[in-house]
């Protein structure tokens, strides 16, 4: 799989969010928030985002 491109800034989070899932999707992958952070007054601080296949499988929650 080819990288990512790099050193593309967008305008809001929502642009970002959709080009990368936009270059998961045509790779075969999602993309998912694994976390994120909001300030008090409720702006986006900090999103992460993770692949679909990119963690260790938790086997915990099968039981």
């Amino acid at each position: 799989m080819e990288p990512p491109p790099e050193g593309i800034c967008y305008d809001t989070p929502e642009l970002g969010i959709a080009a990368a899932n936009a270059f998961a999707r045509d790779h075969g992958y999602g993309l998912t928030t694994r976390c994120s952070k909001r300030t008090k007054k409720g702006i986006l601080k900090t999103l992460r985002l993770c692949y679909d296949r990119g963690r260790q499988y938790d086997t915990r929650w099968q039981e």
